[in-house]
């Protein structure tokens, strides 16, 4: 990630529902660290709830994700020099949304 310029905005959704929490939290500070000023960092990730995709994804096709609460996404932010940090979740309810807005 050394060769990418400097963004204004990163988003990723999908990916690190599969990262432990160590290594998501991982490549949030590396993603981060590729933000410039003033710029935000989104991550999404499966939101933990009663209608989450659990049953037919986990029991049907054996796919398996972390489903992460907001506590748990806001942890990532741990450590950071961050403007504002939040969560917001889209209107299905099953993604969560991590928003982080570098100073």
């Amino acid at each position: 990630m050394g060769s990418l310029p400097a963004q204004d905005l990163i988003y990723s959704v999908g990916l690190l529902d599969y990262l432990t929490d160590r290594r998501a939290a991982s490549l949030v500070r590396r993603l981060y660290d590729l933000v410039i000023p003033g710029g935000l960092l989104i991550i999404g990730n499966m939101n933990e709830t009663p209608l989450s995709n659990l049953w037919p994804m986990e029991f049907i096709t054996d796919w398996s994700l972390h489903y992460r609460t907001e506590p748990q996404m806001l942890a990532w932010t741990e450590g950071l020099e961050v403007a504002n940090a939040w969560t917001e979740t889209e209107c299905t309810g099953r993604v969560r949304l991590l928003y982080i807005r570098k100073p």
